[in-house]
């Protein structure tokens, strides 16, 4: 990652670490793109979206997908559909991840063990175990997550923003998907 901020400029570093993002089963977002051809309002892809996610989240919950959900994250990905699945305004989608470690995460007052508990990363929580620095832009990757699943929804381009990471000192990891200006309806076009 040294090398990388040394010889890329920052947008560069971007686009590599976009590329590194989580390759997904079409399985994943299948139902979403059907969604979106059948309706073309990103809306309703979204409440499909965070529908399937509190799904996902319950299931977990009661221990039939191997994921730690403990009933204070249940609740948040239910009541904020920002967290995990993300919320529209005009042509930008607001997205926050689900802590990953959640029981963990919620027991500790600890900052330092909150962010090793919140993040997905096993690169990002072995640094904040061990005590050194990543690069920021290694926190891309997660933005290729998004890109990844987006891009294959909407069958179109898209860009995606890191606004918060683990890395960057911040207790959360968010992000802001910049929706293609031609993709909204101007009926749903709301901020």
């Amino acid at each position: 990652m040294k090398k990388l901020d040394q010889i890329a400029s920052p947008e560069q570093g971007k686009e590599i670490m976009n590329k590194c993002g989580c390759i997904l089963s079409g399985k994943i977002f299948e139902p979403l793109k059907e969604k979106f051809k059948e309706t073309g309002d990103i809306d309703e892809v979204l409440k499909m979206k965070h529908e399937i996610t509190v799904q996902l989240h319950e299931r977990a919950f009661k221990g039939e997908i191997n994921w730690d959900v403990d009933e204070q994250t249940l609740e948040l990905v239910k009541n904020n559909p920002q967290i995990g699945s993300g919320i529209r305004k005009g042509n930008k989608i607001y997205i926050k991840k689900v802590p990953f470690a959640s029981t963990e995460y919620h027991k500790t007052n600890d900052q330092q063990k909150k962010r090793f508990y919140y993040c997905h990363c096993p690169n990002v929580r072995g640094s904040i175990e061990l005590g050194f620095d990543i690069s920021p832009i290694f926190c891309h990757c997660g933005g290729g997550y998004f890109r990844i699943f987006w891009e294959n929804v909407l069958e179109k381009p898209i860009e995606v923003e890191m606004v918060k990471s683990i890395i960057k000192g911040n207790d959360s990891c968010e992000f802001i998907i910049h929706l293609p200006e031609n993709l909204m309806n101007k009926d749903t076009d709301t901020e």
